[in-house]
């Protein structure tokens, strides 16, 4: 992840950093990160150290409780909860000490399951997984870093999703004792019950073009601290890749008026005016203060959310006409590719917040989800960066755009001879560059049955390269005589002596091994052409 800066001032939605300042607040973190382990170290220690003790009494086993009643047998005790909750300011600097109390070990948030409330509500955790792990599987992490700001912010989202609170406020609590991390913090989670047709796209915010589904969670995680844009944890219930875990949380940032159309539609238990009331959530008779975000915070969870969302692909093998893409969150353009086209780093972020993005279809790859394409434009101007899937990374690359894009967009196929002139590590970019489609000259009899009438004796390996070089880098196969032609072809068979049935053996036998070999890799396969001198 690009480590990215935008100035407290800028509006959240379309200005970049300032220069000064970004220099100062990236220092200030890996400060930050040192100081915080340091401190947190000692306090830890004096605290042991200087503690009066006290009689041995039974103390909660948990330290996040969700508004809901616990089952009668819980032996859990639940502190009161207020009717008004006040909002924390959730920077680096709070982030991090709260991460290195978690990382002590002093403060952890139980590291065994915690008792929900008797109906568990979508998102509930069915396999009482303890915290890390469910936010690991939830947030698609691979471990959680406790120095890391933004894993410690999915790490506190996570556990209202774990504990399935529904239509309320999972509050943290101290459990009696001050070192508790995240003491005092409040985060609303709502299932999405409204609507009519049970979808809502995101015209405004990151990723743009996100859609929001009837059924589904969300968590209102804060709002930017200069009055700004509103960050959600959302969450997925559709298995996109087929092993993903349920649910699939990630984080967007909308402005308020987006906030307030989600809300209108699907959350029905929770007011929002971003007018009267911009900083406040109320439900019931409980109102909620929007935690504060700093720019820094908000700026890191940008990058986290990416800067577009492709929902589908057309699939013609599908019911629906369509298939949910298995990565549809697409990552901002990287600094470096940025830099190469005379963007200074420092102004990378706002260049590519600036770039207007549109998903394109290509009309070749249906059924797979490279079919699409997002192309980034400066204005109404031509698309100067181009980024496509590639499944077998499952990752989305962003590039120049090149005549392949557009050749794909159109629906146009330009083709390039590959003969043994042809280098393939010399001249590969180019060709990927400015073709959509190879004709191998490596498919020839010549070449291909140079060994001799033994279909055994086949040599299909110079082919079968460059089928794979065009598989890998989204390109099509074609060839004009990979069958029988009537130029190119080894001495053994024009100079044999063969009967009418031998040659029709040998004709049968090298149609079926090279059509059976490239079945699904190779676009065309000219029909067989007999000349006048090889009829049977």
């Amino acid at each position: 992840m690009n480590d990215r800066r935008e100035s407290p001032e800028a509006s959240p939605t379309t200005e970049g950093p300032d220069i000064g300042k970004k220099k100062s607040s990236i220092s200030r973190r890996n400060f930050l990160r040192i100081s915080v382990i340091a401190i947190g170290s000692v306090l830890v220690a004096c605290q042991k150290l200087f503690k009066t003790p006290e009689p041995t009494k039974a103390q909660p086993t948990t330290t996040v409780e969700p508004t809901a009643t616990l089952t009668p047998t819980s032996p859990v005790e639940i502190t009161p909860l207020p009717q008004s909750f006040q909002s924390i300011r959730l920077n680096l600097e709070y982030l991090l000490t709260e991460g290195a109390k978690i990382a002590s070990g002093d403060a952890n948030l139980a590291p065994d399951p915690v008792l929900v409330a008797p109906e568990q509500q979508k998102g509930a955790n069915p396999d009482q997984l303890n915290p890390i792990d469910f936010t690991t599987k939830a947030f698609h992490l691979t471990n959680i870093d406790f120095l890391e700001p933004l894993h410690v912010l999915k790490y506190a989202i996570a556990q209202g999703v774990r504990m399935g609170t529904s239509g309320g406020v999972t509050h943290f609590q101290s459990g009696g004792e001050d070192s508790r991390a995240f003491a005092g913090l409040a985060i609303f989670r709502g299932i999405l019950d409204g609507g009519t047709n049970g979808e809502h796209t995101v015209q405004e915010g990151y990723p743009r073009g996100l859609v929001i589904r009837k059924g589904s969670g969300l968590s209102i995680v804060g709002r930017a601290s200069n009055g700004g844009d509103i960050v959600i944890a959302f969450e997925e219930y559709i298995n996109r890749s087929g092993h993903e875990f349920s649910p699939r949380m990630r984080l967007a940032v909308v402005p308020p008026r987006e906030f307030r159309n989600i809300s209108q539609r699907f959350m029905l238990k929770a007011n929002y005016d971003p007018q009267d009331t911009p900083d406040k959530i109320t439900y019931d008779s409980t109102t909620l203060e929007i935690n504060s975000i700093d720019y820094e915070m908000i700026n890191l969870i940008k990058v986290d959310a990416g800067v577009v969302w492709v929902e589908r692909y057309a699939d013609p093998n599908s019911e629906t006409g369509y298939s949910f893409h298995p990565e549809p969150v697409v990552p901002y353009p990287p600094d470096e590719l940025l830099v190469s086209l005379g963007i200074s780093k420092d102004q990378a972020l706002s260049f590519a917040q600036g770039l207007e993005y549109k998903v394109i279809e290509s009309k070749f790859d249906l059924g797979n989800p490279r079919c699409m394409m997002v192309w980034a434009k400066v204005g109404n101007g031509k698309p100067i960066l181009v980024a496509r899937y590639w499944p077998d990374r499952h990752e989305w690359d962003w590039h120049p755009q090149t005549f392949h894009e557009i050749l794909n967009h159109k629906g146009r196929t330009l083709g390039v001879n590959i003969d043994n002139s042809v280098d393939m590590n010399r001249d590969a970019q180019l060709i990927v560059d400015n073709f959509n489609m190879i004709i191998p000259g490596y498919f020839s009899w010549g070449w291909i049955r140079r060994n001799g009438p033994d279909v055994n004796t086949i040599d299909l390996a110079a082919a079968d390269n460059w089928v794979d070089f065009a598989q890998e880098n989204g390109m099509r196969v074609s060839n004009g005589n990979p069958l029988v032609y009537n130029v190119n072809l080894p001495d053994w068979f024009t100079q044999g002596k063969f009967t009418d049935e031998e040659l029709k053996n040998i004709l049968i036998e090298h149609i079926k091994a090279v059509v059976n070999y490239f079945k699904g890799k190779v676009s065309v396969l000219r029909p067989i052409f007999w000349t006048q001198k090889w009829r049977l």
